[in-house]
């Protein structure tokens, strides 16, 4: 059943792909695909074959099943640092984007909702700089995101659909509804990830269509690669990035992302660049609360500042604990190392992951590791090593037939 709903999917998915009319493509508004996220801002075009977080809401709704648990997000970003970096005012001139969403990966049918709002203001000023008037342009996007995955051991494939509603206010107004579809590969091991997503779902000019890659020489360590192009134009962007995780600034986690994006065009066969940036960023993420600022720069305007703030449910650490003990008491201990040792990966000094794993070792009657775990947790972490008395507990395996 779970294989036949996911061809549905996906024939859905593709079906409207490729039957849209138009009018989905027409009225996307001039900043609609301006991207979101302080993090997938970096990496660009490439993050639709990472879509790890809830921003790929707007990214590639495939990787929606793929997250761990429920996930908010809020974004804010002031382009070009015109005006205050939060001036809504009608005089700063400034440029303002802001986008909030929720991914919810339950297993029926994994869902989010998001909202996008991108607004500017052109005030006129006399030769004193007093204010005569302002016209103000403003774009609203409510975004209902659908997606399946379908998985073959390490090997899988998702797909997704948002379905957009797009209201602009620029002295006329103007609504249109809107598809997009996204198809995510999964791959284990460092073979790498790769991510498609087509917006607009028509042959109109509005039409783009992102193409990403993903590689994982070893697992803190990412790198990144994306195209994107309107349809019918003969300019491309693309983008190269890298991510590192940093896991030992306890009890943070520290992640380091930089990228470069370039804008150019295909003339005979070659690529002509037009226009390239460089950007950088850093994320924090404390317990369940995370934090991603990037700063970008740009060759003429002023440089941008972007700022990103989810939650989770539990912590990632929380998470796979509890999948662990869980495990444990369905007498899956290999399930339970598995997510013990995501939690040592998150946080090498959990001592809870290390006896959950001492414990599995007891169960599988290999002695001399458990024992081995438990001395290194007394080593690691006196407290937890007394408070739970696992000195007791060496014994007590050490007397075991």
């Amino acid at each position: 059943m779970k294989r036949e709903y996911f061809v549905f999917f996906m024939t859905l998915v593709v079906g409207v792909a490729l039957f849209s009319g138009t009018s989905f493509a027409e009225g996307r508004g001039v900043l609609a695909n301006e991207s979101v996220g302080a993090r997938p801002s970096v990496l660009g075009e490439a993050y639709v074959a990472v879509a790890d977080d809830a921003n790929a809401l707007r990214w590639n709704p495939a990787g929606i099943p793929l997250l761990l648990q429920t996930e908010f997000t809020a974004s804010h970003i002031n382009l070009f640092s015109l005006g205050g970096f939060a001036d809504y005012s009608s005089e700063s001139g400034s440029i303002n984007q802001d986008f909030i969403g929720v991914a919810i990966p339950n297993k029926t049918v994994p869902f989010g909702l998001s909202f996008m709002s991108l607004g500017t203001s052109m005030p006129y000023a006399d030769e004193n700089g007093a204010i005569l008037e302002s016209n103000g342009y403003s774009e609203r996007m409510f975004t209902l995101s659908l997606a399946k995955k379908l998985m073959s051991g390490s090997f899988g494939v998702s797909s997704g659909i948002n379905a957009n509603y797009l209201y602009i206010d620029g002295g006329e107004n103007y609504s249109s509804f809107g598809l997009d579809a996204g198809l995510l590969l999964i791959t284990p091991g460092i073979l790498p990830d790769f991510g498609f997503v087509f917006k607009g779902l028509s042959g109109g000019s509005s039409a783009k269509m992102d193409f990403g890659l993903s590689f994982n020489p070893i697992r803190p360590f990412r790198l990144v690669g994306g195209i994107s192009k309107v349809v019918d134009s003969s300019t491309l962007q693309y983008s190269t990035g890298a991510e590192y995780l940093i896991r030992y600034v306890s009890p943070l986690n520290v992640s380091l992302f930089a990228g470069f994006k370039g804008l150019g065009g295909i003339e005979i066969g070659s690529l002509k660049s037009s226009a390239n940036n460089l950007s950088m960023g850093v994320s924090v993420r404390f317990a369940r609360y995370k934090i991603d600022y990037a700063y970008e720069k740009h060759s003429e305007l002023e440089n941008t500042h972007r700022v990103t703030f989810s939650s989770f449910i539990d912590s990632p650490e929380s998470f796979h604990l509890k999948a662990g003990r869980r495990a444990f008491e369905e007498l899956n201990d290999d399930k339970a190392m598995q997510e013990a040792n995501e939690v040592i990966y998150l946080s090498p000094r959990n001592p809870e992951a290390f006896h959950l794993i001492a414990l599995s070792y007891e169960r599988m009657r290999q002695k001399a590791k458990a024992i081995e775990i438990l001395e290194k947790i007394g080593k690691m972490d006196k407290g937890y090593y007394q408070k739970n008395n696992l000195k007791q507990l060496i014994q007590d395996i050490k007397e075991q037939d």
